[in-house]
């Protein structure tokens, strides 16, 4: 899988308000807009899972180098990849409940945008709360592809564990992961690129509701 952050994409952001006065519609919406991604950037699980596909893309090296005569050791090591990748599953479970509860979060932001007045900005903003919906929802696809994937690593390890099996269904299985992790890093893929789109949105609708905003890209 990819190593690197899912969150890869943010805009970083300090704001100086041209006006004095405070709890407007286009403050709220940006302080609202702004909690998100304070949100999404204190989310240690995507590093988590980045560190545990690590040690099983290790641990595969590793097993790759064995022979037949090392059966106990292929064993050994098949069963400690069944656990690291039962890691790998909670970690996925846990990030689809962050999923979730963030873009319930996200979604109050609506009511704020069909209130701005200016049809210009409120079209953008509309515009911007639909790519983020569809940025969760393709991370929500993302990770149900990830668990597809274990799904999959699960059968090969125990077919790897099983001295009777062919080398033609290791190979099959094997194809089959290949295939599931390619469907996953397509999400992934094109998830960064919704965010991407979703910054620049978020950039566009700032500068129309007139906040004078100082950015500072990472």
């Amino acid at each position: 899988m990819k190593g690197k952050s899912i969150f890869s994409i943010s805009i970083f952001i300090s704001i100086v308000f041209l006006s004095a006065c405070g709890g407007s519609i286009e403050e709220k919406l940006h302080a609202n807009l702004e909690e998100i991604v304070e949100i999404e950037e204190s989310n240690e699980n995507v590093e988590t899972m980045n560190e545990i596909e690590k040690k099983n893309k290790a641990l595969l090296a590793d097993l790759a180098k064995l022979t037949d005569q090392d059966f106990k050791e292929i064993k050994l090591q098949s069963d400690e990849l069944i656990n690291i990748n039962d890691q790998l599953k909670d970690s996925l479970n846990t990030e689809k409940e962050f999923i979730n509860k963030t873009q319930k979060e996200f979604e109050k932001n609506k009511s704020l945008i069909e209130k701005i007045e200016e049809a210009e900005p409120k079209e953008t903003g509309l515009e911007m709360y639909e790519v983020m919906n569809n940025r969760y929802k393709t991370y929500n696809e993302f990770v149900d592809e990830y668990l597809e994937v274990i799904e999959k690593r699960y059968k090969l390890f125990e077919l790897i564990k099983d001295k009777a099996s062919n080398s033609e269904d290791f190979f099959q299985q094997l194809e089959a992961i290949n295939s599931q992790s390619e469907q996953a890093l397509e999400l992934n893929k094109k998830m960064n690129k919704q965010t991407e789109k979703y910054n620049g949105l978020k950039k566009d609708l700032y500068n129309l509701m007139d906040l004078n905003v100082k950015y500072n890209n990472k």
